[in-house]
Order: C-alpha cells, then sequence, then structure tokens
C-alpha cells in the first residue's frame, strides 16, 4: 500500500466538522486517481484526486457560496476541500439518523446524497476499504 500524507489548507468557505479521515480521504484518492493529483478523466468523469465532478461542484458550490471552477479541482488541497464540503453537506447525523462512518462517506461520495444506502455503492466501498489500513 502506497503511504501518502495530505497538507490540508483552509480555503474560503465554512469550517467543515467531523471531517473524514485522512486515512479515508487517501484511500478515495488511491481508488479515484491512483494517487495521481491531476487526472482528469473522460467526459462524463472527474478532474483532480478526488475525481471531482461537475455536479458535485456545482453543489459545493451553491451551498458555500464559492465559485470554483472544474480547472481548480487539479489543486490536490482544493479537491479535498471540496470533498470534505460536499461530506459536510450529505455526511452528517442529521440526514442519516446517526453519526456518519467512513463507509457512509465513501458511499455518499460514489453514489450521491443518498449513496449511503444504495446497494450499488458496497463495491465501490470495498474497493476504497482495501486501502484503508486496519485501524
Amino acid at each position: 500500500m502506497v503511504s501518502i500524507v495530505i497538507v490540508l489548507t483552509l480555503f474560503p468557505g465554512s469550517v467543515v466538522k467531523d471531517k473524514p479521515s485522512l486515512q479515508l480521504i487517501a484511500a478515495i484518492g488511491q481508488v479515484e486517481s491512483e494517487d495521481g493529483g491531476n487526472t482528469v478523466g473522460g467526459k462524463l468523469s472527474g478532474h483532480g484526486y478526488m475525481q471531482i465532478r461537475q455536479i458535485c461542484l456545482d453543489d459545493v458550490n451553491s451551498h458555500e457560496e464559492t465559485r470554483y471552477k472544474m480547472r481548480d479541482m487539479s489543486d490536490r488541497n482544493l479537491s479535498v476541500f471540496v470533498f470534505q464540503c460536499y461530506m459536510k453537506m450529505y455526511a452528517n447525523k442529521k440526514r442519516l439518523g446517526r453519526k456518519p462512518t467512513d463507509r457512509d462517506r465513501a458511499r455518499i461520495w460514489n453514489g450521491g446524497p443518498n449513496g449511503w444506502k444504495e446497494r450499488k455503492t458496497l463495491a465501490y466501498w470495498a474497493r476504497v476499504k482495501r486501502h484503508m489500513s486496519p485501524a
């Protein structure tokens, strides 16, 4: 397993509480871009380390009152920040009825706001989990 260090920088917008673990972020980065920070997928794919899609970026920009562009997602720290904002929006106790887990977060990242309860996201979680070292 490749070990990476992610340096998170604060960007404009609200502070992200109850953040996803750094281990989860690194594992999703491995699954999404094989740790390639400037990866650009196909027409319907995402951009950057976390493979941000336009619909996700639009959602975060609207919620956080930011104006990030897809080209900005080549910045690894900004890509991670957008991921964290998305998690704050959709992977929270109010929406899930309990404290979210990294499993919930990975499944939401893969399947959208309700991905945590979609059967189709279980395989994605299994891929992410393989990149996480045992706690």
